[in-house]
């Protein structure tokens, strides 16, 4: 009688513990599912980044990724595998702009001091459409710190094309006046 009690309890036990294993196997399965379906769906939103050629529609697929990384950050079980994948698509993306930005600020810098009017006037709309693009790239691409910096650099460099225009007037107004004296 000893004996099948041992036997039963030791079944019992079995199957408990086998219990456990399996479920916990299975939540072990199904959780690496979801991480494997998230990255695949990270990948899908890269691809789409990529796809795209104009900058607003770039603008509008990194605005979802962004959303979509929001999204996932509220739930409550999240992987690191999924976040830094989204930290990492993001950043790419927003270096992309970071660095077409910088492009568009240094060629309309002006670094001779022998440059026409129209020729700066020109620069300088550009660098207005570049204020009012960064403007609308916002806090997807910068931080409000580096938005804030970035501005102050472009309305400097605006100044400073402008200073540059008035100065050779300025100058050869003064030199003429030497000359005829």
């Amino acid at each position: 009688m000893k004996r099948k009690v041992w036997i039963i309890v030791i079944i019992v036990l079995l199957v408990i513990i086998g219990g456990t294993w399996g479920y916990t196997s299975f939540q072990k399965q199904h959780k690496e599912a979801q991480i494997a379906k998230q990255l695949d769906t990270i990948q899908t939103e890269v691809k789409a980044f990529n796809r795209v050629k104009s900058d607003s529609q770039k603008l509008t697929t990194l605005k979802k990724m962004v959303s979509s990384a929001d999204h996932y950050h509220q739930k409550a079980n999240q992987s690191t595998k999924v976040n830094k994948a989204y930290q990492l698509a993001i950043s790419k993306a927003q270096q992309y702009f970071k660095d077409q930005n910088q492009q568009v600020l240094k060629a309309n810098t002006i670094q001779d001091k022998s440059v026409s009017d129209a020729t700066i006037q020109t620069k300088n709309r550009r660098l207005n459409g570049l204020l009012t693009t960064i403007k609308d790239q916002g806090t997807t691409i910068y931080t409000k710190p580096a938005l804030k910096k970035i501005t102050n650099q472009v309305q400097k460099t605006i100044k400073a094309n402008q200073q540059q225009a008035t100065e050779p007037a300025t100058s050869s107004v003064a030199t003429k006046q030497v000359i005829t004296q």
